[in-house]
C-alpha cells in the first residue's frame, strides 16, 4: 500500500515510535484473527476503510517524533524520515539503555477486550500488564533528552521555520507526550484505517472481544509511514528491542 501525497502535495505524516508488532507473537496472532471473525460484527469495513496488511497491525509502545512533512528539496517521506532517525538510531547509548530494560521485563501482555469503529478506522483495545506503563515511564524519561535536541535542530533550522510559515505547523514535533499512547496500561492497534485525511475519531460503535492475549518478548524501535505500510530494513529503519 502506497500512501501518496494529496493533492496540495502534504504528506501523509510519519512518525519515530517503539512499537509492538502483532504477528511477532504468531501463534496468539492466528487465534486473534480467528477470534475476530467469528465474532458478532464479523469485522465489517466502514466504505471509507481500508484493511490493513497483516503484517503491518501493530500496537504503540511509546509515540515519540512526528513528521508533518517533508523539505523542499527531499524527494518524498522516507528520504526525510530516516535522516531524522538517524542521531536517534546511532545513539548507542540510548540503544543499550532501552535494550537494558526491556531485557529486565523479558516481556508484557496484552490482552483483547474490545473492538471500537470510529469515523477514520477500526481498532482493537488492549488492556496490558504492568510491564508497559513501566517501561513507557522509562523510556519517556530515556528519550526526552535526545528527542529535544532533535526538535530544536528542524525548528530552528531555516528549513523549519519556512515549513512552518508554509504550513503552520512544525516540520518535526516531539509527541513524547501523547496522552492517548504513552501513559497507563492500555494499548490500541488499528485492523483499518480510512485514506481520507478530514476523518475524524469520532465513535460510530464498539462491541466487546475477549479471550485472546498477545506477548510481545521484543518491540520494535522504527521510523514509518502512519499504517506501518513501508518496507523497514533491519538496523537502519527497524531495530529490536531488546
Amino acid at each position: 500500500m502506497i500512501i501518496k501525497e494529496d493533492a496540495a502535495h502534504r504528506s501523509r505524516p510519519w512518525y519515530v515510535s517503539l512499537t509492538a508488532v502483532w504477528k511477532d507473537d504468531a501463534k496468539n496472532y492466528l487465534r486473534l484473527v480467528d477470534l475476530v471473525k467469528k465474532s458478532e460484527f464479523a469485522y465489517e469495513l466502514a466504505g471509507n476503510h481500508i484493511a490493513l496488511p497483516h503484517r503491518s497491525r501493530h500496537c504503540t509502545v511509546l509515540a515519540i517524533v512526528k513528521l508533518n512533512g517533508h523539505p523542499s528539496g527531499t524527494q518524498h517521506m522516507r528520504e526525510f524520515a530516516a535522516r531524522v532517525f538517524e542521531p536517534i538510531r546511532s545513539n548507542g547509548r540510548l540503544i543499550r539503555e532501552l535494550r537494558a530494560k526491556f531485557k529486565s521485563f523479558k516481556s508484557f501482555t496484552a490482552n483483547v477486550y474490545e473492538v471500537r469503529c470510529c469515523d477514520n478506522g477500526l481498532a482493537l483495545q488492549f488492556e496490558c500488564d504492568q510491564t508497559l506503563e513501566d517501561f513507557r515511564n522509562y523510556a519517556r524519561t530515556a528519550l526526552n533528552g535526545p528527542v529535544s535536541v532533535l526538535v530544536r535542530e528542524h525548528t530552528n533550522s531555516e528549513v523549519g521555520r519556512r515549513f512552518r510559515k508554509e504550513r503552520g505547523v512544525e516540520l518535526v514535533e516531539s509527541i513524547l507526550d501523547d496522552p492517548s499512547k504513552n501513559y497507563g496500561l492500555k494499548a490500541f492497534g488499528s485492523m483499518a484505517r480510512s485514506a481520507c485525511r478530514s476523518d475524524g475519531s469520532t465513535e460510530r460503535w464498539r462491541e466487546s472481544l475477549t479471550g485472546v492475549a498477545l506477548k510481545f518478548k521484543r518491540i520494535h524501535l522504527l521510523v514509518s509511514d502512519e499504517m506501518l505500510t513501508n518496507p523497514r530494513s533491519p538496523e537502519r529503519e527497524d531495530i529490536l528491542i531488546p
